[in-house]
Order: structure tokens, then C-alpha cells, then sequence
């Protein structure tokens, strides 16, 4: 069957093409809503300030940045789950070298909690670890990456690196 242009389709045939664009989308809707169901989501539909969806779009924005792959969804779901940090006691010496072990809320005060996280990192490898054994260590304790994720290797060395040379860039020699 050969193409038509839309210009040669009558109302009627635009109108029947129309239909089966939609129905296509609405088939392609409910497959998507059932694959998220069964990861153990639920649809919602929130209306949002300006200003909190220009967080929300800046948090998305920043994930990307540093190299993760962000939904709308996941930013929220990252605001509004509270990390849970297994084992960590309140003592000073609860991961082996370090101190302070516990860390400041990440979700209201991320700032110090990234300072928190690179005391740790900074501790574990002036002791000579390397970034996968302090990664263990960390996730042994329930201590989570800065987007609320399980830390690895790779975003242990990020991290460190990202915040080793911001330090560096504040120095003022006077």
C-alpha cells in the first residue's frame, strides 16, 4: 500500500488515522503502567508549585550531571524516602577508623551530609582502602550515596574526586 500524504486524506481517512494514533498511545500507556505496577509502583497525578517543580527539575538536572539516569519520579521518590542506616550506632568509632558515624539527614541538610560522607571516604582511604573495599564497608552500614543509592566503586571514587578538587578550588592563599 502506498503512503498518502496527509494533504490527499479526506476529513473522514485523517480522522480514522487520527483514531489509531490514539489507540496505539492508549495500548502503549497501559503496557508502561503495568510494567511500573509490577516493579512496585503506583501511578499519581500531583500538582506541584512553580518553584517545587523547578526543584525538582533542578535535582533531575544534577543527578544527570553526575552521570545518573533520573526520572521526575525517582527525584521524588529520593525527597520523600528517608534513608534508613542499618546498624549505624551513635557511637564515635562505629566504622572502623573513622568518626562522627552519625550522618546528618541527607534529604533536609545535603550539604552536610556530603561533608559527612567525604570525612568517612577520606578516613577509610588515608588507612589505605581502596574505593570498592570502602564502598563494602559503607553499604555494610546502610550508608547510602548522595541520590540515596547503594554505593559502589565508581561512585565512591567520583564523589571523592568531585569533592577533593572543589576543596582545592576554595583555597585561598593568602
Amino acid at each position: 500500500m502506498a503512503r498518502q500524504t496527509l494533504s490527499a486524506l479526506t476529513p473522514e481517512e485523517m480522522q480514522e488515522k487520527l483514531n489509531k494514533i490514539a489507540e496505539g498511545n492508549r495500548q502503549r500507556s497501559v503496557k508502561y503502567l503495568e510494567r511500573q505496577r509490577a516493579k512496585g509502583k503506583t501511578p499519581l497525578t500531583i500538582l506541584l508549585s512553580e518553584e517545587a517543580y523547578q526543584e525538582v527539575l533542578r535535582r533531575k538536572e544534577a543527578g544527570m550531571a553526575a552521570g545518573e539516569t533520573l526520572t521526575i519520579s525517582d527525584v521524588i521518590n529520593q525527597a520523600l524516602i528517608v534513608p534508613t542506616f542499618k546498624n549505624v550506632e551513635t557511637t564515635t568509632k562505629d566504622i572502623e577508623g573513622t568518626t562522627d558515624t552519625t550522618p546528618p539527614d541527607r534529604i533536609s541538610n545535603l550539604p552536610a551530609y556530603k561533608t559527612w560522607l567525604f570525612a568517612q571516604i577520606e578516613a577509610l582511604k588515608s588507612q589505605g582502602n581502596s574505593y570498592a573495599q570502602i564502598a563494602d564497608m559503607l553499604n555494610q552500614k546502610g550508608i547510602v550515596g548522595v541520590a540515596g543509592r547503594e554505593l559502589n566503586k565508581k561512585t565512591i571514587e567520583g564523589f571523592f574526586n568531585k569533592l577533593s578538587k572543589e576543596r582545592l578550588n576554595n583555597i585561598t592563599i593568602v
